[in-house]
């Protein structure tokens, strides 16, 4: 909703309205999509939460404006707005090791998305320079909740004495991280006291949850806000010629970790 409301405070001042189309719902072949943009009146594309699969939408660059949040799309004309999701991961993981955690899960819904694949880089990255081993069971992209309820019972009911039982996680969405906390309750493990947990983009929800999630933060409104300036731009002026932009993130510190 903060992306949306982002690309909106500048769209409307220019006499624009949002479509919100689900990507699914987008042609996918060039002369298709020209025909919808037609139809709609569709003068400009901001697309988000792509997957590296999606890169037809390249073929899309002549025919709208077109800007791309949270993945950048190489050896395109197509500007990008990002957070900087792997340093972002590297400084959520590294609270989690300076808290005593050394057994730490990664959780993904889908590391096809780039956002997530390059938080993935993150984790690692901070793992490999704390000479953390990382496990690839550890490394959690699953398809639907009951595979992620199969997977953390496997590795959060092992012995409580085991050397290589997980105490953290670090989870990509803060969306995702309902679905943990849902799962550990069923579980009967209590977060922070029994399991330690750290997510990313810090929703409007976060500080609600209980407990508060410890999460990072990155500038959603403000990324829409930058998406939305491009594209009104390029509408404008056609020699218009922007680069990608990246924001910094910031790790916002509530109730979710435990020191050990």
């Amino acid at each position: 909703m903060r992306l949306l409301n982002g690309v909106n405070n500048i769209v409307q001042d220019f006499g624009y309205n949002c479509l919100l189309v689900p990507l699914d719902r987008v042609p996918k072949f060039k002369d298709e999509f020209a025909m919808y943009c037609r139809k709609k009146k569709i003068a400009a594309g901001i697309f988000a939460n792509l997957s590296f699969t999606d890169d037809y939408i390249q073929a899309f660059e002549n025919i709208i404006p077109i800007v791309i949040i949270g993945s950048e799309m190489k050896n395109s004309g197509i500007v990008s707005i990002l957070s900087d999701n792997e340093n972002g991961a590297y400084n959520a993981t590294t609270h989690l090791l300076d808290n005593g955690h050394q057994e730490i899960l990664l959780i993904a819904s889908d590391l096809a998305i780039p956002d997530h694949y390059s938080r993935m880089l993150g984790y690692k990255k901070a793992m490999k320079e704390n000479n953390k081993t990382i496990r690839e069971e550890y490394i959690i992209s699953y398809l639907t909740q009951s595979n992620l309820e199969i997977i953390l019972e496997g590795l959060l009911s092992r012995n409580e004495n085991a050397k290589e039982k997980p105490t953290a996680a670090f989870v990509c969405d803060d969306s995702e991280v309902i679905r943990c906390m849902s799962i550990m309750e069923k579980l009967k493990i209590e977060i922070p006291k029994d399991f330690s947990i750290v997510g990313f983009d810090d929703y409007d929800f976060s500080v609600h949850l209980s407990p508060p999630l410890t999460t990072v933060r990155q500038p959603i409104s403000e990324m829409g806000e930058a998406a939305a300036r491009i594209v009104i731009n390029k509408i404008n002026d056609s020699k218009y010629i922007p680069e990608n932009t990246k924001f910094e993130t910031s790790l916002i510190k509530r109730k979710s970790v435990k020191k050990i």
